[in-house]
């Protein structure tokens, strides 16, 4: 009897993870990574902003990630409508360098 549901529980498995490889595969584009930390994004949208001259109030957060661990150094993605920023910032906002993209598509 235990070998019974040792092999039902096994195929229960196989079985759910190809399901949510399937899942995962046809709709890529909405997982996404989330990383925990901490940085003042007011700050940053105002330095993006004096530097880019794009309304603070129009850019969206769109990830970051520390690239230097234990340094505080992040990397951040931001848009508006017409363009996406790359970021290098600290914690508070401060810029080390950044660089702006025109998207191809407004998705107006």
């Amino acid at each position: 009897m235990a070998y019974i549901i040792g092999i039902a529980s096994s195929a229960s498995w196989s079985i759910g993870k190809s399901v949510l490889k399937k899942i995962k595969n046809k709709n890529d584009v909405h997982f996404t990574k989330a990383q925990i930390g901490t940085i003042d994004v007011n700050t940053l949208k105002e330095h993006v902003s004096k530097y880019t001259g794009i309304n603070e109030h129009d850019l969206n957060l769109i990830s970051f990630e520390e690239i230097e661990r234990g340094k505080g150094k992040y990397k951040v993605w931001l848009r508006n409508q017409y363009k996406i920023i790359s970021v290098i910032s600290n914690r508070q906002g401060s810029i080390s360098n950044f660089k702006v993209y025109e998207k191809s598509q407004t998705h107006i």
